[in-house]
């Protein structure tokens, strides 16, 4: 779980009881593996899902903000070395499916 030469400070691991697999041919005529097929602007923003879901009392700026070029940049930086990011926080939110 090494990522470029750091070691995560949390692990969700998933055990999987069952799988169902579909034809080949839905993935093949979804063109699922054609990236000129995807519309990146189809998805909401990290921004506007952490708005929806998690943050909902910060504002749409401050989640533009934190969520940036920033926080995509300090992923893999040694904790004690990242930059602060004022107020902003994130939530990690875990559910058990059975």
């Amino acid at each position: 779980m090494i990522v470029k030469g750091h070691k995560p400070v949390v692990i969700l691991e998933v055990a999987v009881e069952q799988i169902f697999f579909h034809c080949s041919k839905a993935f093949l005529r979804s063109n699922l593996w054609k990236p000129e097929t995807w519309d990146p602007e189809a998805v909401p923003s990290r921004a506007v899902i952490a708005k929806s879901l998690e943050r909902p009392d910060d504002t749409m700026e401050e989640l533009e903000a934190y969520y940036g070029a920033a926080y995509a940049d300090g992923l893999y930086r040694p904790q004690d070395s990242q930059q602060n990011l004022g107020n902003a926080h994130s939530t990690l939110v875990a559910t058990r499916v059975k």
